[in-house]
């Protein structure tokens, strides 16, 4: 028999998606500053594998250096924060959007190419070629999220973005357009 009240389970439903609209729109407003964060530690992160693998093709110990290791460790981790945070913000997720599916699996045969290229490969012929895999895939995924698009550099030049850019969401504290969203009565149209 229904009784008119919302169940539990319907209530639960309406908190956790107003508190996940919440959180987007709470972000939004650093969008760029998120995404500044996010390019730094692309940049830092692709400079200190590129150095620690020079180091390791030499055969010199510095490559493991604890600075080195751990600065790399903490970079990386910022890196995946801002990734899951610019995510959520521009409402596109991996396996539903290509580009970001894309850029998942590249970064997953990354860390695989750059955990030989620096300890696991057992010749010096297979941590070279590891590292020239890690570096060209480095480059790919740079042109994948450049380009919003799974070919990343391949991506024939005038093509559209297979992405929309993020979009820009008008606040409800910011002001209206003079004219836009009045009722037919002159109130504003909520």
């Amino acid at each position: 028999m229904y009784t008119g009240a919302p169940t539990a389970r319907a209530m639960t439903c309406a908190r956790k998606s107003r508190g996940h609209d919440s959180v987007e729109r709470m972000l939004e407003p650093f969008y760029s500053e998120i995404r500044i964060v996010h390019i730094v530690c692309v940049a830092l992160s692709g400079a200190i594998f590129t150095v620690r693998g020079a180091l390791r093709s030499a055969d010199s110990s510095a490559a493991q250096h604890a600075a080195l290791r751990y600065g790399s460790y903490a970079i990386d981790t910022t890196l995946l924060l801002a990734a899951v945070v610019l995510t959520t913000i521009i409402r596109q997720y991996p396996l539903s959007s290509p580009w970001l599916t894309m850029k998942l699996v590249l970064v997953a045969a990354y860390i695989g190419f750059g955990t030989i290229a620096l300890k696991r490969g057992r010749t010096h012929v297979i941590r070279a070629a590891a590292f020239a895999l890690a570096l060209v895939t480095f480059a790919f995924i740079v042109g994948v999220a450049i380009r919003h698009d799974p070919r990343g550099w391949l991506t024939p030049d005038g093509a559209a973005s297979a992405a929309p850019s993020p979009r820009r969401v008008q606040h409800r504290r910011s002001v209206p357009t003079p004219g836009a969203n009045i009722s037919a009565h002159g109130a504003p149209a909520m």
